[in-house]
């Protein structure tokens, strides 16, 4: 392998470890937002804010009549 193709190699692998990182520390932010209950686990499946809002609302119905 030529000496520029060796270096070009390097770059593409600096850039792709810069990557990785970004994409780690990302997942780590997102791990800890989501850690409001540390020692609770929930066995139902996670749901969207949407449905989360749409079921807390009928509950707030059924509980205000």
């Amino acid at each position: 392998m030529k000496q520029k193709q060796v270096t070009q190699l390097l770059v593409e692998l600096h850039e792709l470890n810069k990557t990785l990182k970004t994409i780690a520390s990302s997942l780590e932010r997102k791990e800890v937002i989501h850690d409001i209950f540390p020692g609770i686990a929930f066995k139902a499946a996670p749901v969207s804010k949407e449905e989360f809002v749409k079921h807390y609302g009928e509950y707030v119905k059924r509980c205000s009549n």
